[in-house]
């Protein structure tokens, strides 16, 4: 979940960028602004808005876009994705033009009938309100010049914004002029949760869309933002249970781990098997397949990995959602049911078995 931030002409606008989102830029990207801007003074050049593109979108909070075509594009695909979009109304300045052929034929005709041309900012937000992309009141926020001007084809955009379209004019229609409401608009930016949540779990996140791939990223992360309620629980144990088992399948994947083997001092002799099949499942066993990793691969793991994973899976299996109800035990309804603690003891948990996943796929790549 990133902050869209869309403006055409970005370099006439650096400082403004740097203030809002002075909180939420990484010091590394603060400081290329920062030396970019520096580098462009010296040779007495302006700053290009292509480069400052580069350096915001390295960001793991926001992703910028100069470019009207390109940001409908966007919003049209991955709008519900963002936690917020601020948008510059007017997206065709001096400095980067856009060719309406750029655009498809619904666009090109919306905007040359409806008056969109200088207020394209109106028509993305139309765009994602009649696709239902976003609640406008919550995350929609416009930059402008002159916030008198009314908003084009109001008509249709009123009735589709929650609550009252003046709250909306009142706290969403930010005046580029208005210290005040600029502020606002900061604290807004500064307060997001799901931006906290992101740069708390950053090293988790990062660590599962490297080695995993970027959807295990995404679950993770509404896990995180779900933890807490009630009505989530026993989705959430299912996520933190698949999530666990992905893990240990991938990491039986990079390391070629054998059907089953000889664990030294197995007083049977007997192979111990590392998969357990089922239907159009194969799922790892926990404690084999770790077993393997230190004996064979010379992997640390240990009692703490094995104990966390078996617990996931475990209570995760028990209390989670069941396709079959007969797999539940006749006497859970005895139980002592998961609670939101239940949740954040597994996460933490699970956290603990990414670190120890990212330190496995760092070996692995070494040999």
């Amino acid at each position: 979940m990133k902050i869209f931030y869309v403006e055409d002409e970005v370099s006439d606008v650096l400082e403004r960028v740097e203030n809002l989102f002075e909180e939420r830029l990484e010091e590394t990207i603060s400081k290329e602004l920062k030396e970019l801007k520096s580098k462009k003074e010296e040779i007495n050049r302006p700053v290009n808005a292509e480069e400052i593109k580069q350096i915001l979108n390295k960001s793991q909070f926001i992703e910028f876009e100069n470019d009207f075509p390109e940001a409908l594009r966007k919003i049209k695909i991955k709008g519900q994705k963002y936690s917020l979009l601020i948008i510059d109304r007017n997206l065709s300045g001096k400095v980067r033009k856009y060719n309406l052929e750029d655009l498809d034929r619904i666009a090109q005709r919306d905007i040359s009938e409806n008056g969109y041309e200088n207020r394209e900012g109106d028509y993305l937000l139309k765009i994602a309100i009649l696709s239902k992309q976003i609640n406008a009141k919550d995350r929609f926020y416009f930059l402008t010049g002159n916030s008198s001007d009314e908003i084009k084809n109001l008509e249709v955009i009123k009735p589709l914004i929650e609550g009252s379209f003046d709250n909306f004019k009142k706290g969403n229609i930010i005046d580029k002029t208005d210290t005040k409401e600029k502020e606002n608009l900061k604290e807004i930016i500064n307060n997001l949760e799901e931006l906290d949540v992101l740069w708390e779990n950053k090293k988790y996140l990062e660590t599962l869309e490297n080695f995993l791939n970027k959807n295990a990223k995404e679950v993770f992360f509404k896990t995180l933002r779900n933890k807490d309620k009630n009505v989530e629980i026993i989705e959430n144990l299912d996520l933190i249970r698949n999530l666990s088992q992905k893990i240990l399948s991938k990491i039986a994947e990079i390391t070629k781990a054998p059907n089953s083997f000889n664990r030294i001092n197995n007083r049977s002799k007997e192979k111990e098997k590392i998969f357990l099949y089922e239907r159009d499942k194969i799922n790892v066993k926990v404690r084999p397949f770790i077993s393997w990793l230190s004996q064979e691969k010379k992997i640390k793991s240990g009692e703490l990995i094995t104990t966390f994973a078996k617990t996931i899976q475990g209570l995760a299996s028990e209390f989670g959602p069941h396709d079959d109800s007969s797999s539940h035990s006749p006497l859970l309804s005895f139980f002592y049911q998961p609670t939101t603690n239940t949740v954040n003891s597994l996460i933490f948990a699970l956290k603990e078995i990414i670190l120890w996943f990212g330190e496995v796929c760092e070996q692995e790549k070494k040999l």
